[in-house]
């Protein structure tokens, strides 16, 4: 009975976690008035949005593993029970391998958004100065052969 309730639990934990999932990436494709009819952009809401959630629900995961066996390292240290040396050994040990490959994780995603960031809002500026400088090359030489024009035709 016991397990058959934990399942359920997990069951409904998934199923809240899928629905939220589901109802923020439509609110974040529907929603967002730059998303019309530019199938890139949507894509590449989605693929961050669905690793930003599941970075997010992994990190909750391991900080609550983590937290649950600090916790139950100190009253077992306070209580001095037998092997509770052994455990702190091994509790350092776990949280030194999942620290360490989270926080290199960490820093190489930020990394990441950082160098995405740039290249987001650096695009639209370079292609805003190209066509200004295509426009104003065409409206120069315009007027230029319409001052050559002029000035060949009698007056």
């Amino acid at each position: 009975m016991k397990q058959r309730e934990l399942l359920r639990r997990i069951y409904w934990a998934s199923a809240v976690l899928a629905i939220v999932m589901v109802v923020f990436l439509a609110s974040v494709i529907f929603l967002n008035p730059s998303s019309v009819g530019n199938p890139r952009f949507v894509w590449n809401v989605n693929l961050w949005a669905v690793a930003w959630a599941l970075n997010f629900v992994i990190v909750l995961i391991l900080s609550f593993i983590l937290a649950r066996n600090l916790i139950k390292l100190f009253f077992e240290y306070q209580a001095n029970r037998p092997g509770s040396q052994i455990k702190t050994k091994l509790v350092i040990t776990l949280l030194t391998f999942s620290l360490f490959p989270a926080l290199v994780m960490a820093f190489l995603a930020f990394g990441l958004i950082n160098q995405n960031l740039q290249q987001w809002f650096s695009s639209p500026s370079e292609q805003l100065l190209s066509s200004s400088q295509v426009i104003s090359r065409g409206y120069y030489q315009q007027d230029r052969r319409f001052r050559l024009s002029a000035s060949v035709s009698p007056a």
